[in-house]
């Protein structure tokens, strides 16, 4: 706890949680995180007197589109992000992206201390798994909480008492801070003053995507082929399986299929995470620019505008419609997994691809859904 002492003025203030966790660490916690987060609220109403509203998003996109348009609408300084952050959490394309959601706004809000991640599983362990994680590496910057211990501690005990007073004193720092820090950002994010600012950045980010969206086009043609490419490999390594009459045989013909996927599927890898890493440091801002656009606040040219806008829809609808198969696909691959160890290997590399290919989706049609709204 800071020594800071709260302003009273900001405990006045109605206080919104926002629990993000998988569905998946709550049941096999027992409903520890439920609990948890219904426990949190009760100690914040009692100790500060404020209203204490938790809104709980679980693995629902729909849930996650609704998000959303909560936090562009609803954001305020006293809004908090609570990630249980796990290894499911971070397999999680829906969890995935309520964090890039917060997140994206945070960070044009200079708030980040509005995210308090609590670390629902043995950090090291998550560390040594994420290391290529582009989300888990933005969570380590930020001042985590580390919870492992929670999941088998009992409800009510003093250990669990301690932790939930620990999470409300952080979460009443947090927003103690944040108004204290309120009046000196007045100026600094006021729209008339940063116009001209805002501008520059905005031209900036239309440049960069007008010069890079012909390499996310042709990065997306290609992972295209690699799955066809796939198919026709499995589909041509099935027959010999098929025909083996001992299980060495079959053995056999799957390490020939897995060490003809193995060096395709890396490259479906590759492309992938390059492909997210590009809409990730465009995502907050193309949205930001929409919403600006949509009230005129920046002068970009009328053509311009609308040519910026087309590209972005463009883009997304090029993008969703070069990976609508890929679900039916994950599933296949499911089916065959399993089969044998070498083979396990190229086809976790295919169902990761996959999935960040869904956290993908959910980027275009983010925008999608922001650029229909204002037309």
């Amino acid at each position: 706890m800071s020594e800071k002492t709260p302003n009273t003025s900001n405990m006045a203030l109605e206080v919104s949680v926002f629990a993000s966790y998988a569905q998946v660490d709550d049941a096999a916690t027992y409903q520890r995180i439920s609990r948890i987060v219904a426990d949190i609220k009760t100690t914040l109403a009692s100790q500060t007197g404020s209203a204490v509203n938790v809104f709980k998003d679980t693995e629902s996109i729909a849930a996650g589109e609704n998000w959303r348009d909560r936090i562009r609408l609803g954001l305020s300084s006293s809004t908090i992000l609570l990630a249980f952050v796990s290894l499911a959490y971070l397999k999680s394309a829906p969890c995935r992206q309520e964090f890039r959601e917060f997140l994206g706004f945070l960070v044009a809000n200079s708030e980040t201390r509005l995210i308090i991640p609590l670390i629902y599983a043995d950090f090291d362990r998550v560390d040594s798994r994420s290391q290529e994680d582009d989300i888990w590496e933005e969570i380590k910057k930020l001042q985590v909480i580390k919870m492992a211990h929670m999941r088998a501690t009992d409800p009510g005990s003093s250990e669990w008492l301690r932790a939930i007073q620990q999470i409300s004193d952080r979460i009443e720092e947090v927003l103690a801070s944040v108004d204290l820090d309120s009046a000196d950002s007045t100026v600094e994010r006021s729209p008339s003053n940063g116009k001209e600012e805002e501008s520059d950045g905005f031209l900036e980010l239309f440049t960069e995507i007008e010069e890079e969206t012909p390499d996310i086009v042709a990065d997306l043609n290609t992972y295209s082929e690699l799955i066809t490419h796939i198919g026709h490999i499995t589909a041509s390594a099935a027959p010999e399986i098929t025909r083996a009459q001992t299980f060495g045989q079959k053995l056999a013909a799957t390490r020939r299929l897995a060490d003809s996927l193995t060096p395709v599927s890396n490259e479906a890898v590759a492309i992938s995470q390059r492909i997210l890493r590009g809409l990730n440091k465009w995502d907050s801002g193309v949205h930001k620019a929409v919403e600006v656009l949509s009230r005129q606040q920046i002068d970009t040219g009328g053509d311009n505008s609308t040519s910026f806008l087309d590209a972005i829809y463009g883009l997304a609808e090029k993008g969703i419609g070069s990976i609508g198969q890929l679900d039916a696909l994950r599933e296949i691959f499911d089916t065959i997994n399993g089969v044998s160890k070498q083979l396990n290997y190229p086809l976790g590399q295919i169902k990761a691809s996959l999935l960040v290919f869904a956290e993908i989706r959910g980027i275009f049609e983010s925008w999608k859904s922001a650029i229909d709204g204002i037309r």
